[in-house]
């Protein structure tokens, strides 16, 4: 469902509250649990309501709200971070926007580029197989192409269709995955980005055993050296390890996963602006 068109200008950056009035029990179709706050009212309608009065209780999930589309001056664009909890915002700071899409959002506000940057990153999402939401593949028509302005996608997944297997896949089959993403980005006149995927090695969570580390090693290898992508941005460059590439470096990871907030600066870090002219 999209709502009728809203007068209201929004500078870059702003922060927006959209209020929601449910009658009555409303299971939400659509669930970001790592990305940011949310407020939840006492009984009753305050979609009128002029100030966060009503809505004294926290709860860190975006419920109900798929997308902001948002009508801008000049000629602007829209860049599709595409991927998974690390893209969602898992490990960083709840309620602060610092997931590496924010950084990026910020880095271009600053460099007076007119790009949007839009973050359908999804926890334990998959490129082939679908676990949370739908597998890469299929949700592609819907948070690629189906959003406005669109030109410029950055692909970070992959991890978990090797960590959290059921069904066990191979590195070529991945592989596959992202040919597939490129020939659809490209069919349809978008840049397609190949990030490099991050460590996991080590991570305390016992869905991901057995973690299978040669598989990511192939599935980078491939990234960075096949030539397939419109560029290579070296996101497992930029958080590992030196003495140990497996790993994520001190301080860029609290679980050995996802980024923390310097992780995530460190990862925006590593994309080149010019990429986007």
């Amino acid at each position: 469902m999209t709502s009728d068109l809203v007068e209201l200008a929004l500078p870059a950056l702003t922060d927006l509250a959209i209020t929601l009035y449910l009658p009555g029990l409303v299971v939400p179709e659509t669930s970001h649990p790592q990305a940011a706050t949310s407020y939840v009212s006492d009984s009753g309608d305050f979609t009128g309501d002029p100030d966060g009065a009503p809505f004294r209780t926290a709860m860190p999930h975006w419920v109900f709200v798929d997308a902001v589309e948002v009508l801008p001056a000049g000629d602007a664009s829209a860049i599709v971070a595409l991927g998974d909890s690390v893209t969602e915002g898992t490990g960083t700071t709840f309620n602060t926007n610092r997931r590496w899409p924010d950084f990026r959002a910020r880095r271009l506000v600053d460099a007076n580029a007119s790009r949007g940057v839009l973050n359908p990153g999804i926890n334990g999402n998959k490129v082939l197989n679908s676990l949370l939401g739908d597998l890469a593949l299929l949700r592609f028509d819907k948070d690629v192409l189906g959003q406005a302005g669109v030109r410029y996608v950055i692909l970070l997944e992959g991890i978990n269709d090797i960590g959290l297997g059921n069904p066990d896949v191979t590195a070529e089959q991945i592989i596959a995955g992202y040919r597939a993403l490129f020939r659809r980005a490209h069919d349809n006149g978008l840049r397609i980005f190949g990030g490099t995927l991050t460590p996991a090695e080590g991570n305390p969570y016992s869905f991901c055993e057995p973690y299978a580390e040669s598989k990511r090693v192939a599935v980078n290898r491939f990234i960075r050296e096949a030539g397939e992508f419109d560029a290579v941005i070296d996101f497992a460059a930029a958080v590992s390890d030196p003495a140990n590439p497996t790993r994520w470096r001190q301080g860029f990871s609290h679980d050995a996963l996802h980024p923390s907030d310097a992780g995530a600066l460190a990862l925006t870090e590593a994309i080149d602006l010019s990429l986007f002219d």
